[in-house]
């Protein structure tokens, strides 16, 4: 199976988060193509290589070339990329008939999928939080309920970063709190001022604390990985037939199972055949391309 992944190199954001995916796809002996960009850079003079199209194009023919035809071409992508070079890769990827196993692409879960509903049926993404955790705390029943208090209090509704905001403060209270709790008459005035730095080292030991965003831990590199991070894709949800965005994890969190491999990947039924025109233009490029065949015909 091909993994080819796509990323800026200008973010550590974009760049970690793909150069993960390919440590751990390569680990798993997949078959692995890294594709390294400087959105800033000029391969045309004075155009940015963000808003060279003819560049970005390159970019999704390693991705996913013409010339691998259409049984070949069903890689697995995953892409670290801005919203307008989602569109030139994606539109090129239909050109060249991909039909990929997997799409994970950062902009999935970003409002570039709420402008390109047509696209995204059963692209896969991440992010911090997902409306479906049931993570609470003695305030709080989730994490919806904190925005929902939040839009009642201040006006409008707030993202996941109003979680984040409200969950760490508590976060830092809890664990000051437990500090103190192994003395019984603490002097709390004389630590704070002279012990600051010994408090400070204690807090970098949390290890697994509940809280409203998940369980919350730290490892060598002062990251959290408490928890998985939220896994999503878009997919129908029981009988509704428009796309929504599920939860595919943490396991205990997900509330719709991941859709892998992607129907467009798949072979076509007895029956029905693979339709060119669908698969280089219907947008959602993960979707089934299969067409019944005429009648007197059979494949």
């Amino acid at each position: 199976q091909p993994v080819r992944v796509v990323y800026r190199d200008r973010s550590e954001f974009f760049k970690s988060t793909c150069r993960s995916a390919i440590d751990a796809a390569t680990l798993q002996g997949f078959d692995v193509t890294a594709i390294e960009f400087n959105p800033d850079g000029e391969e045309m003079p004075g155009v940015p290589n963000s808003q060279n199209v003819e560049f970005l194009e390159g970019l999704a023919d390693q991705l996913c070339s013409a010339d691998e035809g259409p049984n070949t071409n069903n890689a697995a992508v995953i892409a670290c990329v801005q919203s307008g070079d989602s569109d030139v890769m994606l539109a090129r990827m239909r050109l060249n008939g991909c039909r990929p196993t997997l799409a994970w692409f950062t902009t999935a879960t970003w409002g570039w999928a709420t402008d390109n509903a047509d696209t995204i049926p059963f692209f896969l993404g991440g992010g911090q939080w997902h409306e479906n955790f049931a993570y609470s705390d003695k305030y709080f029943e989730n994490g919806t309920a904190v925005l929902e208090y939040g839009k009642e209090k201040f006006g409008y509704m707030g993202s996941y970063d109003h979680i984040v905001s409200y969950a760490m403060p508590m976060l830092i209270v809890e664990l000051i709190t437990s500090y103190f709790e192994v003395v019984d008459s603490p002097n709390i005035t004389d630590a704070l001022v002279n012990r600051y730095h010994e408090i400070r080292r204690s807090l970098m030991k949390i290890d697994n604390v509940d809280t409203i965003f998940g369980p919350v831990s730290f490892n060598e590199y002062q990251r959290n990985d408490g928890r998985a991070a939220a896994g999503m894709q878009w997919v129908q949800k029981g009988n509704a037939t428009a796309f929504q965005l599920g939860c595919i994890s943490p396991l205990d969190q997900a509330d719709v199972p991941i859709v892998i491999p992607s129907p467009s990947s798949l072979p076509c039924p007895p029956g029905s055949h693979l339709d060119q025109k669908l698969v280089e233009g219907d947008p959602a490029i993960l979707a089934d391309k299969c067409t019944l065949c005429p009648a007197g015909t059979f494949a």
